[in-house]
């Protein structure tokens, strides 16, 4: 990845502090989300990220922008760093293992301000979310949902990349009381996105913190019908864990060639996250050999 020059992250400070949050989200979403060249959104996110890092630190008591930038930093993990991380061949361990690093200091980093965020908003939540006591949440609404899910994610995705790293798996617990709250409030949000969170995370959860197959299968079904056939995402999802955790090929080549099937075109606004969507489908496709025991 290139330096980004000072100036840059100046200029774009400048046009970012221009902007109201509504304002700046809906130009960010139109241009990014409908955006046809993964590579391209990946070589700018840090720029943006960068740059409305300085602008949140610049306004500490804005939740909305603490809330874009923790975004920002998860997408760019998620969506690119670790991404990139799972296309590198596996013998180059240390490459891999690197690339995973960074993408998990990235997670963390957007936990940190979101997390501080969320305290900001109901404060003392964030000791009674760690010794177990969840109601500091229960006066959060609808419209808190993207602290909640934002914070919930930036934990998860950092537990995914290492869950034997005490320092992100101390707040698993937190993470799932927090996406719990979101679905009470709207279960449906973001085409579904909470609930693709629910089919990722509940096949390697215990019951008694919300997991299980039939977790993940009830959200996946809500997850499309929240879709409505316009995100290749749910599919992905539910490919890669529940079908990989139940060993299930069959189920799972079903649903990639079901998400290759989408029309990145249909819907501009979900173009990006269908592309890259696909390009996972096609790896886990190409890497099934080495991820199930029977090929049938």
């Amino acid at each position: 990845m290139s330096k980004v020059s000072i100036p840059g992250i100046a200029l774009a400070v400048v046009l970012l502090s221009s902007c109201s949050i509504t304002t700046l989200g809906t130009r960010v979403t139109d241009s990014f989300l409908s955006e046809e060249d993964p590579e391209l959104v990946g070589q700018s996110l840090p720029l943006l990220l960068k740059a409305s890092e300085i602008l949140a630190d610049s306004k500490p008591t804005d939740i909305d922008l603490a809330v874009t930038a923790s975004s920002l930093a998860v997408m760019y993990a998620m969506g690119f760093v670790s991404a990139d991380a799972a296309g590198i061949p596996a013998e180059e361990v240390d490459a891999r293992m690197e690339a995973n690093l960074r993408a998990k200091r990235l997670l963390q980093r957007a936990f940190r301000r979101s997390s501080a965020a969320l305290e900001q908003r109901r404060k003392g939540s964030l000791a009674a979310l760690a010794a177990g006591d969840a109601t500091p949440l229960d006066k959060l609404k609808a419209k808190d949902v993207p602290l909640l899910y934002w914070t919930s994610a930036s934990a998860l995705g950092a537990i995914f990349l290492d869950p034997f790293d005490p320092s992100a798996s101390k707040h698993l617990a937190t993470a799932v009381a927090l996406l719990e709250r979101a679905l009470e409030l709207d279960p449906d949000w973001n085409y579904g996105a909470l609930q693709e969170l629910v089919i990722s995370l509940a096949p390697s959860l215990p019951r008694e913190l919300g997991g299980g197959e039939e977790r993940a299968e009830e959200a996946y079904r809500r997850a499309l019908e929240a879709s409505e056939g316009l995100r290749a995402s749910p599919y992905v999802s539910y490919a890669s864990s529940v079908c990989i955790a139940r060993q299930d090929y069959k189920a799972f080549k079903t649903a990639l060639e079901t998400a290759l099937a989408v029309d990145v075109d249909a819907d501009p606004s979900g173009r990006l996250a269908n592309i890259i969507a696909q390009r996972n489908a096609r790896r886990l496709l190409a890497q099934a050999p080495d991820i199930f025991l029977v090929l049938e």
